[in-house]
């Protein structure tokens, strides 16, 4: 502390490295000589009191130091204010010149951002769009995509050779006052077998409540040319020609006709 430059430290005891002491008053101080010159010029500060036991002299020249003290601290405090002042007026000169691009800028991103938003919407839809018409179709096509895979895997239908072989015969129709017993049933069944053994198409008659194709489900007409299984089961050669490219089964009595495992007509009760 230069005591040298300031005439007021011969009127102050220090009594520590922070604590300072006014020698009319005997009142000890915590803090710098700014403090005890508040004292001695009876100007408020703080909790800072007044000296009552200073001399007028000492009083006048503290209170010209304090005065001097605090106009030198009102000129920086302005002269600061000047210079901030002068900074944000570059400043803001410089954000208004700015101010127009900002806009042009602002603006572009807006348009950009809504193009982008309108392209994110109708992919969206397109693509939940595209997902239901799948789904649809999976929907849709699946059972006929597996009936037909089951059919492949499952069912194995006859050649053309293997249906070219059975025994083929034309119907006509039998006298319908004649009864049929068993043993007459049992008689035009081996005579559709001896049919089917020759190479000629011959007539055969059946009885009425036989003489109905249960592919088709109609009756047989006179000059209808039939197919015989070996199960001895009789159809419509149209009809048991397209059933057995798919399935090489009797449609009665599920009788494999390339494997000949099954229940003949003949067996069945």
């Amino acid at each position: 502390m230069p005591r040298q430059k300031d005439p007021l430290w011969e009127y102050v005891t220090v009594v520590s490295s922070s604590k300072l002491r006014c020698n009319f008053c005997q009142e000890v101080f915590t803090g710098t000589i700014t403090r005890l010159k508040y004292h001695l010029s009876k100007m408020s500060n703080r909790d800072v009191k007044p000296c009552p036991s200073v001399p007028d002299h000492v009083w006048e020249m503290a209170e010209k130091t304090m005065v001097e003290f605090e106009h030198s601290k009102k000129q920086k405090v302005f002269a600061g204010r000047s210079s901030q002042g002068s900074v944000s007026s570059t400043v803001s000169g410089a954000i208004g010149g700015e101010g127009a691009l900002t806009d042009v800028h602002f603006q572009t991103n807006c348009r950009l951002a809504v193009v982008f938003l309108a392209f994110d919407v109708f992919f969206a839809i397109f693509c939940i769009t595209l997902a239901c018409i799948i789904g649809f179709a999976l929907c849709c096509c699946m059972p006929f995509f597996v009936a037909i895979l089951y059919a492949m895997a499952v069912r194995e239908g006859a050649s053309e050779d293997d249906i070219r072989i059975l025994p083929k015969y034309r119907f006509r129709q039998c006298d319908p006052l004649k009864t049929f017993d068993e043993d007459t049933k049992q008689e035009v069944a081996e005579a559709i077998a001896e049919l089917g053994s020759g190479d000629s198409i011959s007539e055969l008659a059946l009885p009425p409540e036989d003489s109905e194709c249960c592919i088709c489900l109609s009756q047989y007409v006179d000059g209808v040319e039939l197919h015989t299984l070996p199960c001895n089961h009789h159809f419509h050669c149209r009809c048991i020609v397209k059933w057995l490219r798919i399935n090489a089964t009797c449609p009665l009595c599920k009788y494999n006709i390339l494997k000949g495992d099954g229940i003949k007509g003949d067996e069945l009760v």
